[in-house]
């Protein structure tokens, strides 16, 4: 039985950024994404035995969008309107992303209760470890984009320092227009 979750990794522009900006930062007291885990959440874990069955479901619905661009314009604090844990980078979901993760749920037959928000999370911390951070006032404006021309399996093993992900698979978009 492997954890899995389905998610669009970020290897180039975003990932750059986000290492960039959190290097000026390394002095909170955080846990930071390692590079190559920064992913935006399609489908959150669940335990699965048969990763054919979901790489068949994969397999049939990765044509159907075409590939297009993701933008993240500010950094947060979050989640919002609670108790601060994690450090996101968030943006507008374009259109073709919102359809893609009904899509995509359907596929799986996941119900889902939460509206999809765009966000990258940046860094995890515990919720008294936000005492220590000097500026609470994060809302930090930005303008990180990348055209995102996949979607991937990922299996999630989780450690005490954090959870390791390993693509299992990727799936392409098809190509834009």
């Amino acid at each position: 039985m492997a954890r899995i979750f389905i998610g669009i990794k970020f290897i180039d522009k975003i990932q750059n950024s986000a290492l960039r900006w959190a290097e000026d930062r390394q002095n909170w007291p955080v846990r930071w994404m390692p590079k190559g885990n920064l992913h935006i959440t399609l489908v959150p874990p669940w335990n699965e035995e048969k990763l054919e069955n979901i790489i068949n479901i994969l397999n049939n619905v990765q044509g159907r969008t075409s590939s297009f661009k993701i933008s993240f314009n500010k950094i947060i604090f979050a989640p919002p309107g609670s108790h601060p844990r994690m450090i996101w980078a968030i943006g507008d979901a374009p259109k073709e992303l919102i359809e893609f993760n009904d899509t995509i749920n359907k596929a799986l037959n996941f119900k889902n209760s939460r509206q999809f928000r765009l966000h990258l999370t940046l860094a995890r911390f515990k919720p008294e470890s936000y005492n220590k951070i000097k500026n609470k006032n994060l809302i930090k404006d930005i303008n990180w984009s990348e055209d995102v021309k996949s979607f991937e399996l990922i299996k999630s093993t989780l450690q005490p320092s954090g959870a390791i992900h390993e693509v299992i698979e990727s799936f392409l978009f098809s190509k834009s227009e």
